[in-house]
């Protein structure tokens, strides 16, 4: 119902109160569901000028009670749900339908819960299926609807049914001991009562095994039984006769009688415990007596010393676990036999991850730094000295991270190392502050000097690029100095375009940052390129997302990046070629990216947006080409270019939201 409510041609026709152009509309649809359902109705609905809801229908008897629609034209909402119509239970659902934003009426489908409807679940869970009359007054009437021939309401069952007891689920019913019922009352979308529905299986079969099973089980029992019996009589004769007598003998030494010869197998030594036995009672409890004694007070020293000391580890652990930074202890052969979780953030592994490898943090040290981390610790382990070095780790995405490790070695008395306690501090951030301010230096200098070099080239270049193109025009082609002129005008100009892409990308650029829509920005850009790229024979597929938040832009800079990104893009694409532009929300980034597919190139052809001085960049390109990566930077963002397959490539911006 929602998707025909979704239909403009329906739209108009409801709008219309045309049913012929409604009923053609739906016809598709219709066929459709006939193959799930065999009885099904497709209702129209319209408000009159009074406000009242009227039905579209050219039939005498129309199936949809006023009642039941009352709050569509109210609510405005899609609903749905159970309907007593014309003496049965039906499936309803109604959409309203909207015509130039004006609401214009209602389309509703109605499947009516008949026989066929029910067999449908019958085939698949092999169960009984009935729908019998429930009336708002909790009274049982007739059957509507059964999957059993000639089905009947069993009074025995129903006559105890209310509705605290609903719903009721019984094994073996009076009179019917071969089934399991299961009845449930079915309510509308008012919490009204319809019907009840009962769900019947036949335990015929489950009784058979259940007696089969039985019979079995009774003769496995006796059998077991008997046998039990048997070693248990013999165990009683073979094993339990020596030891009544003795235990007859230690009554009589607890009497004070005088015990006569005990003719066993084993005389002597039962005859030394049974001399034995009475003094060994008494010694026993008073043994017994000083233990107890001792306990007591041992008992008391324990619980007193275990809660002082889990009172110490706790807050022991809990500043260990806390700290921002790894803490950890080694044995004395540098094997981790502690760490707290707080690696788990450094580098990604868990802690169980961490013992399972000996030499886990060795493992994860950058190759050019083992050397030095490992001449620390054997000068730590062989002559007690603590050591702080710096060196690079990679955590478990193998992102490079820059760490302080301070270990102090702890010795025993003979002053040999016994443990090793440390701490990693991790100050990649201040690496990188540190690298850029270095490089900010460094860039700044490298202006100044080029920006100098480039002058002083300038001059003469043009000077002799301007000698070079006049003596070319004066000498003739047959002349063979006209040859070396051509080259001479060729390679100044190269050096001409190469000096102009220098002074370009040595240009200091302040970024003026406004809140942007992203796609506002490049639609107007990707309108334009859509028509260069179908002029040569390149498809352009542009899908925007329009949920993506505003950024923090240079709109002026940024519209240049993407300029020249399909410039590029359209210098080496060939015909045949498909261009797909999209951007999309992705954690916190704004996602633009170019694919492009169906073209093979070398992974040369995009170093310009990479290099400034890059040998494949052609004359016909953009100069501020090579800008595009520092702009994108200077946004905080990210420029990625990935080959997805042989002849399928993406370029890939991303900028932060915040």
């Amino acid at each position: 119902a929602k998707e025909a409510s979704m239909n403009t041609c329906l739209k108009e026709a409801l709008a219309q109160e045309d049913l012929q152009k409604l009923r053609k509309i739906c016809t598709q649809s219709h066929q459709t569901l006939r193959g799930c359902f065999k009885s099904l109705g497709w209702r129209f609905l319209v408000m009159d000028k009074n406000g009242k809801t009227l039905e579209l229908s050219d039939e005498k008897n129309k199936c949809v009670p006023k009642n039941l629609f009352r709050d569509w034209f109210t609510k405005k909402i899609p609903q749905s749900g159970l309907a007593l119509v014309n003496g049965k239970i039906v499936i309803w659902g109604a959409v309203p339908v909207y015509n130039e934003k004006e609401l214009v009426g209602a389309v509703a489908i109605i499947i009516p819960i008949d026989k066929h409807f029910l067999m449908s679940f019958t085939s698949i869970f092999k169960v009984s299926y009935t729908l019998v009359e429930y009336t708002k007054n909790y009274k049982i009437g007739a059957v509507l609807a059964s999957t059993e021939p000639n089905k009947s309401i069993d009074t025995a069952i129903y006559s105890q049914l209310d509705a605290s007891k609903l719903p009721y689920f019984c094994v073996s019913p009076q009179g019917l001991s071969h089934k399991a019922m299961l009845i449930t009352p079915l309510k509308d979308f008012q919490n009204v009562p319809l019907a009840l529905l009962e769900i019947a299986a036949d335990r015929t079969h489950s009784l058979e095994l259940l007696t089969e099973y039985k019979k079995n089980m009774i003769l496995v029992g006796a059998a077991g039984f008997l046998l039990s019996l048997g070693i248990i009589f013999w165990i009683t004769i073979i094993f339990t006769r020596p030891i009544g007598k003795l235990v007859r003998a230690a009554q009589e030494i607890a009497s004070g009688k005088t015990i006569k010869e005990i003719k066993l197998r084993y005389r002597d030594e039962i005859g030394i415990l049974a001399q034995s036995l009475s003094e060994m009672l008494k010694s026993l409890e008073e043994s017994h007596r000083q233990i107890k004694d001792y306990a007591e007070n041992l008992e008391k020293k324990v619980r007193e010393r275990t809660k002082a000391l889990t009172e110490s580890e706790e807050k022991y652990r809990t500043l260990v676990e806390n700290v921002p930074l790894v803490v950890y202890r080694t044995d004395a052969t540098g094997t981790l036999t502690f760490v707290n979780k707080y690696i788990e953030k450094l580098l990604g592994f868990s802690i169980e991850e961490v013992f399972e490898k000996k030499d886990f943090l060795l493992s994860r040290i950058v190759e050019e730094d083992k050397e030095i981390y490992r001449k620390h610790w054997k000068e730590c382990l062989e002559k007690a000295k603590g050591f702080e070095i710096e060196y690079r780790m990679l955590d478990k995405d193998n992102q490079i991270l820059y760490v302080v490790d301070h270990a102090i070695p702890e010795t025993g008395k003979d002053g040999g190392v016994k443990s090793v306690d440390g701490i990693i501090v991790d100050v990649t951030d201040r690496r990188k502050a540190q690298e850029k301010i270095l490089q900010a230096e460094e860039l700044k200098a490298l202006r100044e000097i080029s920006a100098r070099l480039a002058h002083e080239i300038r001059n003469p270049l043009t000077v002799a690029g301007g000698f070079a193109r006049q003596l070319l025009k004066n000498i003739p082609e047959g002349d063979p100095a006209h040859k070396k002129l051509e080259i001479i005008a060729s390679e100044v100009e190269r050096l001409e375009h190469i000096l102009k892409t220098t002074l370009e990308y040595i240009k200091p650029r302040v970024l003026i940052f406004k809140e942007t829509n992203l796609n506002e920005l490049v639609q107007p850009l990707l309108t334009t390129f859509k028509d260069k790229f179908l002029e040569a024979g390149v498809q352009l597929e542009i899908d925007l997302d329009p949920s993506i938040p505003s950024l923090h832009l240079d709109p002026d800079l940024f519209r240049q990046v993407v300029e020249n990104i399909l410039e590029l893009i359209l210098s080496f694409t060939t015909e045949g070629a498909h261009i797909r532009v999209q951007s999309y929300p992705e954690n916190n980034y704004v996602i633009l990216a170019v694919t492009i597919e169906g073209v093979e190139l070398k992974d040369e052809k995009f170093d310009p947006l990479l290099s400034p001085f890059s040998p494949t960049l052609e004359k016909n390109l953009p100069l501020g080409l090579p800008l595009t990566k520092i702009i994108i930077e200077k946004h905080n963002g990210l420029l990625k270019i990935d080959k997805l397959g042989k002849h399928t490539y993406s370029v890939t911006i991303s900028i932060p939201t915040t």
